[in-house]
Parts: structure tokens; sequence; C-alpha cells
């Protein structure tokens, strides 16, 4: 589903109330929902890029975030996140090491690095809890590093 449709079924999901942050809540989505959110449009990666996160948490968890190698084939929206869940689910993407830190009323930004990747386009995906977790996602952003 897209984010224009998740916002249509989830009320919370992205809003002007949360300033279109993506809200991973219980009332929306209940107590321990598992949702995995992909970007279908890939993006440049580097051994000197870093993934900025910017965020809100309940609590410090646990986080699962991943880079899966672009597709060199032409797909449409539905096509690329089946090939996407396809790659989660068969373990052949990039796990980016990171965790959710509790923020609870602030939001920080986080980078991620991404120095064993091999330069190529991939596709973003990582999963929210709406346990205690609930996090509110403001920002994802690839930056690309300099010395």
């Amino acid at each position: 589903m897209s984010i224009a449709g998740f916002a249509d079924v989830y009320p919370h999901f992205c809003c002007a109330e949360n300033d279109y942050a993506f809200y991973y809540n219980q009332p929306d989505f209940n107590w321990g929902a598992v949702i995995y959110t992909m970007c279908i449009t890939p993006v440049r990666i580097t051994p000197a890029s870093r993934i900025l996160l910017t965020y809100k948490s309940g609590s410090t968890d646990a986080g699962e975030m991943w880079l899966v190698r672009k597709s060199s084939q032409q797909m449409s929206p539905a096509e690329t996140a089946r090939y996407i869940h396809e790659k989660l689910s068969g373990g052949e993407a990039i796990s980016v090491p990171f965790g959710w830190l509790g923020s609870v009323g602030n939001y920080i930004s986080v980078l991620h690095d991404c120095s064993g990747v091999s330069a190529d386009e991939y596709y973003l995906a990582w999963k929210a809890v709406t346990d205690n977790t609930s996090p509110m996602i403001r920002t994802v952003k690839v930056l690309e590093m300099t010395t």
C-alpha cells in the first residue's frame, strides 16, 4: 500500500496533526503490530553514505533496517514492493545496524553507517513495532560524507 493509501486507512499515520511524520501508533495499528516500510524509489549508496533518521520513540528497542539492491528490471510500484519483500524474506538484503533510542517528547537524529556497503542503487526498508516504541519518523535522508 502506498503512503497515501496508509494515510487514508490509518488516520494518524501521516497527518497534519503529526506534521506529516510516519507514526506507527497503537490507536491505528493496535498493540504489537509489525509494520514494514519499503521505499520503492532507489537511492544511491556508497561506502561514504550515511542514512539520517530523525524520529521520536517511546522506548529504546532493537530496530531493523535494510538495503535491497535495485532490480535491473523495469517494475511497477506494486512489483517493486513485492521484489523488496521477497529479498527481505529470502535474506538477500543488507542489514544496516540500527536501534530505536527512547526519546519520548523530542525528535532525535541518528546517522547510520554504510561504510561496508558496495556503491550501487538500493531500496531502503525498515521495520517498526507499535509496542512501547511506537516510533514517529520525521526524516529519512541519505547523506554523502566527505573528509
